[in-house]
């Protein structure tokens, strides 16, 4: 079952007071909030690792509104 994205923003608005940024980062994909996603992944986090997961995950260069973020 699909959420709509407003769910996922009070959802993520809920998290934002904690420390569960993986949680965060999977909202904010779905959200389309890719920037904020990998910014977490990088500067928060400190794991490159799971900024190129998500990359790899969220990157389809044949979808006009994939993550521009990752090229």
């Amino acid at each position: 079952m699909k959420l709509p994205c407003c769910l996922y923003r009070s959802l993520w608005l809920l998290l934002i007071i904690t420390d569960y940024h993986e949680e965060r980062v999977i909202l904010m994909g779905r959200c389309g909030l890719h920037r904020q996603a990998l910014s977490i992944c990088v500067a928060l986090l400190q794991n490159g690792e799971m900024a190129e997961q998500y990359c790899r995950e969220h990157y389809d260069p044949q979808v006009k509104d994939a993550c521009d973020v990752c090229t």
